[in-house]
């Protein structure tokens, strides 16, 4: 039987993870424990945290962290506990106009994480009490082309450069630094998180599944290769004239390349005559999808072991105005219609909550937007993975679903070689 080896594409397909590893509540706490505690994790790009003050609220495995943009220029990744009782100090997303304050006492932190006061501190508290003593434990911050990861040690095992591994060197062309997001939605999908990476890795469904939205390509018009734990998967053919092609001879009459440059545009560095589509999945659950016009990016966080969030942001290149944005809003719903949901004007979908399948008209089928295919065809993974009488049967090889065994195999291997640190190292301040 083949051996699988990290950086080395296996020749044979087959599944390596038992039933438990989608279902059962104990695997899911050690992967909580032993692999997303013990990870880079992706939080945010710099687009969210632009300007002092600005913070993202991120959980890390066990670890509940922020990334503060400081007032002195860096950004930073810091435990959200405050070092008096350990409550959470931030939630969600915003900009900090002062300091950073617990609401619970009114500890106060700088952006830097250094303790400031303490409410009453000369009357509660003994004389000897030492702020520096008391600032906000540190964790890890890395930085590739404008996307942040966070680690939950501020000296972690791996550096983000090995985390990286060779990735970089075959990174996408797309000048993503600069670009802005225009649209967020957040899925509350009935899935193991796993379950959504191995779809994003299988090359085998995408002109089946897929054979009304993306019509392909097939196995032999695709091809992935692996960099350390993660992977990259390209088209090999020009997804403009693959697109022109499937057009009838009286649409071909109708659209013209000019004609198509006026609804949406291209991001510098590709070229659209060849350019085949990418997408890039970071271990363990962060996924990037550069198309031409756009780059996708969706970040899978756990919340039991058959419910994910899935949090999707879309950049672009940046819109001169307001009419100029609902355009591209407008291109984009056209490319991947939300049928019951649609696009806010402000970009975003969801109002107070995630959005589920429930809430798109029609069946997901016929929704027209591939996107809402594989969530539901993960949420179908998940009922029978949870029936007694799952088992899985071959696996197709080549481009089909070898990089679904690689990736099963990473996981394997992380929460073994993290089986011997089974307790949570101490995070020092």
């Amino acid at each position: 039987m083949e051996t699988i080896k990290r950086g080395v594409k296996p020749k044979t397909a087959r599944q390596l993870l038992p039933q438990e590893a989608y279902t059962s509540q104990s695997w899911f706490d050690k992967e909580q424990r032993d692999l997303f505690s013990k990870v880079w994790t992706f939080a945010c790009s710099m687009d969210d945290v632009p300007n002092p003050g600005d913070y993202y609220c991120v959980q890390v495995g066990l670890y509940p962290m922020v990334v503060i943009h400081g007032r002195d220029g860096n950004v930073r990744a810091l435990h959200n506990v405050c070092r008096h009782r350990g409550a959470a100090i931030l939630e969600g997303t915003g900009n900090m106009k002062g300091t950073l304050t617990c609401p619970y006492h009114r500890w106060s932190y700088n952006t830097d994480g250094k303790l400031r006061g303490i409410p009453q501190q000369q009357e509660l508290f003994d004389a000897n009490i030492k702020k520096c003593e008391l600032n906000l434990k540190a964790g890890s911050l890395g930085n590739f082309r404008n996307l942040l990861f966070i680690h939950p040690q501020a000296v972690p095992d791996e550096t983000f450069d090995e985390y990286l591994a060779d990735l970089p060197e075959h990174s996408w062309p797309a000048k993503t630094e600069n670009l802005k997001v225009i649209t967020r939605v957040e899925w509350a999908m009935n899935c193991n998180w796993k379950s959504f990476v191995e779809n994003a890795q299988d090359g085998y469904h995408l002109s089946h599944l897929h054979k009304d939205t993306l019509q392909g390509p097939t196995t032999q018009a695709q091809d992935w290769r692996p960099h350390g734990r993660h992977w990259h998967w390209s088209g090999n053919d020009s997804i403009l004239q693959t697109s022109m092609e499937r057009m009838t001879t009286k649409e071909k009459a109708k659209v013209t390349l000019n004609a198509l440059m006026t609804n949406w545009t291209p991001l510098e560095g590709v070229d659209i005559n060849t350019y085949g589509g990418e997408v890039f999945g970071f271990f363990p659950s962060f996924l990037v999808q550069p198309l031409l016009d756009n780059v996708g990016f969706a970040k899978l966080v756990p919340v039991s072991p058959t419910k994910t969030l899935l949090e999707v942001f879309i950049m672009v290149a940046p819109w001169k105005n307001n009419r100029e944005k609902a355009q591209r809003l407008k291109t984009l719903a056209d490319f991947a219609p939300l049928p019951g949901v649609g696009y806010r004007k402000d970009g975003n979908v969801n109002i107070d909550r995630p959005i589920t399948l429930k809430d798109i008209e029609g069946h997901a089928l016929d929704s027209g937007n591939f996107h809402i295919e594989d969530v539901w065809q993960v949420e179908m993974v998940n009922k029978g993975t949870l029936s007694p009488a799952y088992e899985v049967g071959p696996l197709s090889g080549a481009n089909g679903e070898t990089a679904l065994t690689y990736f099963q195999q990473m996981v394997l291997d992380y929460l073994a070689e993290n089986a011997d640190k089974r307790e949570t190292q101490p995070i020092p301040a």
